[in-house]
C-alpha cells in the first residue's frame, strides 16, 4: 500500500499510519515456494494456460530466495501494478 501511495494513487496521510514493511527469513520464502512449486509441478494444467508461466516465475523466485539465504539476507515482496 505504502508503495501506491508513494505513486501517487492514493491519500498521503494514509502513508504516515501504515505499519513498517515486514521482512521475511529467505528459508520461509524458500519453503513456501518449493510447497507451490511441487504442487504445480505436479499439475501445471491447475491454473489452465499460464501454469506454466507460473511455474517459472516461482522457479525465479526460488533462485532468488536461494541466494538470500546463502548472504544471510532478508526478503521483502512488494508488488506494483505499473
Amino acid at each position: 500500500m505504502s508503495l501506491l501511495i508513494e505513486e501517487g494513487a492514493g491519500n498521503q496521510e494514509l502513508l504516515r499510519r501504515l505499519p513498517p514493511p515486514q521482512w521475511y527469513s529467505p528459508a520461509d520464502g524458500l519453503k513456501t515456494v518449493c510447497a507451490l512449486l511441487r504442487t504445480l509441478e505436479a499439475d501445471p494444467q491447475q491454473l489452465g494456460t499460464e501454469g506454466e508461466q507460473v511455474l517459472s516465475e516461482l522457479l525465479e523466485y526460488a533462485h532468488v530466495l536461494e541466494k538470500t539465504m546463502d548472504r544471510k539476507m532478508r526478503w521483502h515482496l512488494a508488488v506494483s501494478w505499473r
